[in-house]
Formats: C-alpha cells, sequence, structure tokens
C-alpha cells in the first residue's frame, strides 16, 4: 500500500485544475445489462462521489484503497430515457462535476457473431497503410515520430488507411478483419505492436480518433464484412494509468514491483516484478504441477512492460467486464479475439465469457490457445463451456511440419491428418464450427516464406 499512499498524498495536496473520469465514460438504455460499477477517479482524494439523473439510481458508493477512486454502483431503472447525467465528487471542501450520459443503443446494421464461412483477414494497424501522416507524431506521446527503417519503430499506419483498404480487403475475399490492438499504447519503445494497453477506453491518437475506428466499423458492415476486436486480459503496459496509481495493490499480480537497474530495459518501459511468467500452460492441468508453477504462471508478469492482470479482484474483474459489453455496443463489434487466454486466472476468464455471451448471445469469442498438442486444447475448451472457438495451433503445427518438411509414415501430411482426427477430443458439437484454421499469424513468419517461396506449396 505504500506505492498507493504516496501516490494519493502527491495528487491530494496539488493546487493543479482537479478533473473527474468515470469509466464506463457513458452507458445505454435498454440493454441487458442495468446494473452498473463506475470507477470514479481524480486527480485528488475524494471521500463521496454521486450520480444524479432521471432513472439512475445510486446504489452504493465505496471508496477504494487509493483514496483517488471510488466504485459507484448504479442501476439504470426500466423507464430511464437517454440523456445526461452529473457525477459529483468531494475533494476536500470542493465538488468536482463530470458529465456522464445515458444513450439510445443503435440498431445493428447485421447480427454479430462468425461462422465457418467466414476467412478472417488479420491487419498490423501500423504496417499495413498510412492514410493520415499528419497523426504520425502525436504530442504528449512517449514514444515520438516514425521511421520505417527501424523494425520496433513506428511506420505510420492508420484508421484512415484501413478505411481506405476496405474494398480491396474484400476483393481478397476476407469477410472479417481482426486488427491487432487499436488502444492506447502509451509506451517508450515498441509501441506499434499494441498489446501494452495504457487504457481501455481510449483509441490511441496515433491511428486517429475515436470516430474513425466506429467507421471504420461501420464500413465493414456497409460492405457485409465484419469486425473483430482484439482483447487483452492478462496484461497491462506500465504506462496504463491505472498501473501507475491503482485503485488498489489487489489490481496487479506479483506487485510491487521495483525499478529497472538495466537502461536499456528502462528505456522499454520495463520493471522488475516480483517473478514473472514460466510461460508453461501446462501448469493448469498437470496433475504433479506444484502449486507455485501455476501461480507463476498465471500471477507472473508476462514480460518486464506488460504488469499482471488479478482477474480475482471483483472490482478489477467488473472493469474489465465492463469495458468489453461497452465496445460490443460502442462500435457494434462482431467478435473477439482474446490475447494469451492461457494466462489470466481462468475462473475471471469463465466469469469474462459467461457475461458477454448473456449481453451479446450471438456474439463470437475465439482464444488465442498457444498450445502444442490437442488434448491440451481440449483442457481448455472443456474448461470454458461458454467459449465459442479457439484458434487451432495443433492443426498449424502439423500443416507447418507437412509443409516445412518431407513426408514420411509418421510425418509431414501424417501431421494433419493426427491434428484432423484429434478433433474428436472437443465433442462432435464443437468441432469445426469452433476453431479458427490458420496458416501464419503476427508471431509467426509469412506463411509462403516459411515454404521458401515455393509457388506449388504455397
Amino acid at each position: 500500500m505504500l506505492r498507493i499512499f504516496a501516490l494519493a498524498l502527491v495528487a491530494t495536496g496539488s493546487a493543479a485544475a482537479q478533473t473527474l473520469r468515470v469509466d464506463p465514460p457513458h452507458w445505454w438504455v435498454g440493454t441487458p445489462v442495468n446494473r452498473l460499477e463506475l470507477l470514479v477517479s481524480s486527480d485528488a482524494g475524494l471521500s463521496s462521489a454521486s450520480v444524479s439523473a432521471p432513472g439512475v439510481v445510486v446504489v452504493s458508493d465505496v471508496a477504494a484503497a487509493n483514496p483517488r477512486y471510488r466504485y459507484v454502483t448504479v442501476e439504470i431503472q426500466p423507464g430511464a430515457k437517454p440523456g445526461s447525467a452529473t457525477v459529483v465528487a468531494e475533494a476536500g471542501r470542493k465538488k468536482i462535476r463530470a458529465e456522464w450520459k445515458l444513450k439510445e443503443r443503435r440498431p445493428r446494421a447485421m447480427a454479430p457473431g462468425l461462422s465457418q464461412r467466414d476467412l478472417i483477414y488479420l491487419v498490423t494497424p501500423d504496417r499495413f497503410a498510412n492514410g493520415d501522416p499528419s497523426n504520425d507524431d502525436v504530442a504528449g506521446m512517449t514514444e515520438r515520430g516514425s521511421d520505417r527503417n527501424d523494425n520496433y519503430k513506428r511506420h505510420g499506419g492508420d484508421l484512415a488507411g484501413m478505411t481506405a483498404h476496405l474494398d480491396y480487403v474484400k476483393s481478397l475475399g476476407a469477410t472479417a478483419v481482426w486488427p491487432m490492438p487499436l488502444l492506447e499504447n502509451d509506451m517508450p519503445a515498441a509501441s506499434y505492436h499494441g498489446y501494452a494497453i495504457t487504457d481501455h477506453y481510449r483509441i490511441d491518437p496515433r491511428y486517429g480518433t475515436h470516430s474513425d475506428y466506429v467507421n471504420w466499423v461501420d464500413g465493414l458492415h456497409v460492405r457485409g464484412m465484419k469486425a473483430i476486436k482484439d482483447m487483452v486480459f492478462n496484461h497491462v503496459g506500465t504506462g496504463h494509468y491505472l498501473y501507475q496509481s491503482p485503485p488498489d495493490s489487489s489490481w496487479f499480480n506479483a506487485w510491487p514491483s521495483a525499478p529497472a537497474t538495466d537502461p536499456r530495459a528502462k528505456a522499454r518501459g520495463e520493471e522488475k516484478p516480483a517473478f514473472t511468467s514460466i510461460h508453461r500452460y501446462q501448469t493448469l492441468y498437470d496433475p504433479y504441477g506444484s502449486a507455485r508453477d501455476r501461480e507463476r504462471q498465471t500471477d507472473g508478469w508476462f514480460v518486464g512492460s506488460m504488469p499482471d492482470v488479478n482477474g480475482r479482484d471483483p472490482h478489477c474483474a467488473r472493469y474489465f467486464i465492463q469495458n468489453s459489453l461497452w465496445w460490443i455496443e460502442e462500435a457494434q463489434l462482431d467478435g473477439f479475439r482474446v490475447d494469451t487466454w492461457l494466462y489470466p486466472d481462468q475462473a475471471f476468464m469463465r466469469e469474462w465469457m459467461a457475461a458477454v455471451k448473456a449481453f451479446e448471445p450471438q456474439f463470437y469469442v475465439y482464444s488465442e490457445s498457444w498450445v502444442h498438442s490437442a488434448y491440451a486444447q481440449a483442457f481448455y475448451l472443456e474448461t470454458h463451456p461458454d467459449l465459442t472457438g479457439a484458434a487451432d495451433f495443433p492443426m498449424y503445427w502439423g500443416l507447418k511440419k507437412a509443409l516445412e518438411r518431407p513426408s514420411g509414415w509418421n510425418e509431414g501430411m501424417s501431421d494433419v491428418y493426427n491434428a484432423l482426427a484429434a478433433d474428436y477430443l472437443y465433442g462432435f458439437d464443437r468441432a469445426g464450427d469452433h476453431l479458427v484454421t490458420f496458416l501464419d499469424n503476427h508471431d509467426e513468419g509469412r506463411f509462403f516464406g516459411k515454404v521458401g517461396k515455393d509457388l506449388d506449396r504455397f
């Protein structure tokens, strides 16, 4: 608690203008979820917070361990109308106000979800197309500028470029598009990949605006295509405001960390956590595995620049669940791809998945379950009965072996056959429909290069 207390003292003692932030920043009337826990925060210590609007009832106002935050639970009544509400928080003798809106739901252009008929096109947004050079260098961001000669620098791709190429993507036969994370990634280096998120409600300004993202999704729907959002629940970036000054130390695992001593690691935004992940998903089903190894798998930091999120904390869990539902409704999304599914607390992932399905029953979710065997895939599908899909890594490894090596009695195309035959492990109601087949992805080399640019094998 020392880190929180020190930060709170600095914030409370500041004479600067005080602001109020409310997450989620708005909600809608008539959704399946009418009870929310608003995370109200300020740059000053808060003694209370309330919401004033017709049709909105405050159920509770609870102080977080960090006095800068309060958990305000509200219920939206059945007869509530769209309109503006006022959130009022007390900071010492002052009152700070913020607008919070109840919106009318937009009608969906098309039903959400994906099926076996869909072909997913993966986009690395920073590397795809630069449609607006004016946002290549954004004042206030930690990593500035772009350099296309450096693999780890930003290259300038953005939502304007993605939108301008929608017809091109459709011409390839793609029916759905999965971009790597587009949310703010305000990290000092290698921010192009997007997986060290620093604000879960803000599109990274180097990609464009919130409206640019919503318009990109709408552009897909106009063309009869679908939008998939890349979700990350295992970790955030060290630059995330919720990590820099967490509501409670229990929001993050292996906390607190120590400053990095290596200048190069520090320049990458890395810290020295109490422990990092052992990256051994087998520990979660290994009957001989130790509790310590399981803890290190789920609670260890992914890398030094990505603090591990604790989904066992009920407030933290509600924050991420509500954020997911907010994006489904806000952008009219069709599906989620969930990064590093094997790392977060698995009970939290079941809770999250159930909440998504209750909110939008037809919504499609597939996991990045980076496993090396069909029985490992079966374990994660069996323990997550609401999960609608998974990236088919066993099939990927089979295809990789078949096309990169000579075939023999028990290798090559036999690996593909073995992967197909193992579908029985998933249950006939889940086989095929629930597996996303792929030849490469953003973590692996391009397929054409892996087969030696051999057009016959391609």
